[in-house]
């Protein structure tokens, strides 16, 4: 939901014109101090028609991180200019300033580094295909080398169509050691996966969403049983969950309590299919046992690999796994 906030007859003017075109748009009615609190908790967007410094001052208190705040942005009485106060990149301000001002015939005023320089934000980088930010990844240092002009490097293990970067970030195979680096990989990291780090640059490391986890369960499965199998799964392949798409299984299993629980927690979507469906999918170990009980020798295997392959057909990259596009549990 987008909030808007007025103190003045022509900001309330200007916000009903917003409210007519942008989709979730509301108007608070309550004074500032009060309204915009309120759309901070409520709102994944503000655009405040209050000075820029009147709107900082109540926002202040209220902002907790990048990932978590709204986005903001603020018009002046005269609609002359939209500008993100807040959340340009992660918070999508920047897109909004620009789409009120193509609206109310302002000018988007982008003060992000990365856009001043013509390039993609790291916060931005990949967002639409949904890549994630490895917590802990090194933002500021390769932010910083790229506008900079230092060598980056990119290491990406599929061509995801990302955006085009400057002449100074240059895909290699593998990162370089005291190179700064961005990383799009659903591997764990060395540390990760419980070895020694490896000596290396600043690093800003994406999560792709290139796995799908293929799981049964017998009936009555709890959420940690489940949960705790996908997890040893997972981390023995070396895989990151960041990097999982879907949860897929059989449609007799789409209520298992304890298996969506899983799957809820951890953020991921279930898909399920038909026993005809996993029946006609060629898995590596069948069973005659399982097809007796639910019509199909495999759900898991076939449920990984058919809904893997689903994903290919539509266009994205294989998703990467062990021995080829699933993950088995």
């Amino acid at each position: 939901m987008i909030g808007l906030i007025t103190v003045t007859a022509g900001g309330r003017a200007a916000a009903e014109r917003l409210a007519a075109v942008l989709p979730y748009a509301r108007i608070y009615d309550e004074p500032a101090a009060i309204a915009i609190p309120l759309a901070f908790a409520e709102c994944d967007a503000i655009i405040s028609f209050l000075a820029v410094g009147a709107t900082v001052r109540i926002a202040a208190p209220l902002i907790t991180g990048k990932y978590e705040d709204p986005g903001v942005v603020c018009v002046d009485e005269a609609l002359r200019f939209a500008i993100p106060v807040l959340g340009g990149h992660a918070g999508g301000a920047n897109v909004l300033a620009r789409r009120v001002a193509g609206i109310l015939g302002a000018t988007a005023v982008i003060t992000t580094a990365a856009e001043a320089a013509g390039s993609v934000g790291l916060d931005e980088f990949g967002a639409d295909l949904g890549f994630v930010v490895e917590p802990g990844s090194d933002m500021a240092p390769v932010g910083a080398a790229i506008l900079s002009g230092e060598r980056v490097t990119l290491t990406m293990e599929h061509q995801w169509p990302v955006p085009p970067l400057p002449p100074n970030v240059v895909r290699t195979a593998q990162p370089e050691p005291g190179v700064p680096a961005i990383v799009v990989t659903d591997e764990l990291t060395p540390a990760e996966a419980g070895g020694v780090a490896q000596e290396s640059g600043p690093r800003v490391i994406y999560r792709p969403p290139s796995l799908v986890v293929g799981a049964g369960a017998s009936t009555g499965v709890t959420f940690g049983e489940a949960g705790r199998l996908i997890d040893e799964a997972l981390a023995a392949a070396g895989l990151s969950p960041r990097s999982v798409r879907w949860l897929a299984t059989a449609d007799i299993k789409a209520r298992e309590p304890g298996l969506l629980a899983a799957a809820s927690e951890r953020g991921w979507s279930v898909v399920t299919a038909s026993a005809g469906q996993l029946a006609a999918i060629d898995v590596p170990t069948p069973s005659e046992i399982v097809r007796a009980a639910v019509g199909t020798p495999s759900v898991a295997e076939a449920a990984a690999l058919l809904v893997a392959e689903g994903s290919q057909e539509q266009g994205h990259p294989e998703p990467a796994g062990p021995g080829g596009a699933q993950l088995i549990v």
